[in-house]
């Protein structure tokens, strides 16, 4: 489902997702294909327009090699959630 997502994790993953893929030097095509899911998908997701379930995310982690639980640990930061914002500390 497309939407205009503004929880601030879903912007979270969004450029976590996007990160992880430019230090692989991996195209968004190549990791679409990776990941099983469609290039326009994949697009959504790291627009942060379309929020992924936990089997895409799980799909998208082991395409890009780490864990879940890496890909939410945020560079060992602590992440506060208040109201639309995210506090990284």
């Amino acid at each position: 489902m497309n939407t205009n997502c503004s929880l601030p994790i879903v912007n979270l993953v969004a450029q976590r997702i996007d990160k992880l893929r430019i230090e692989q030097s991996l195209s968004l095509r190549e990791l679409a294909k990776k990941s099983g899911i469609s290039h326009s998908t994949l697009s959504n997701i790291i627009q942060a327009t379309k929020i992924p379930n936990i089997y895409t995310l799980a799909n998208i982690c082991n395409a890009l090699r780490i864990s879940l639980s890496d890909f939410f640990n945020f560079d060992d930061n602590i992440i506060t959630l208040r109201g639309k914002e995210a506090i990284i500390i």
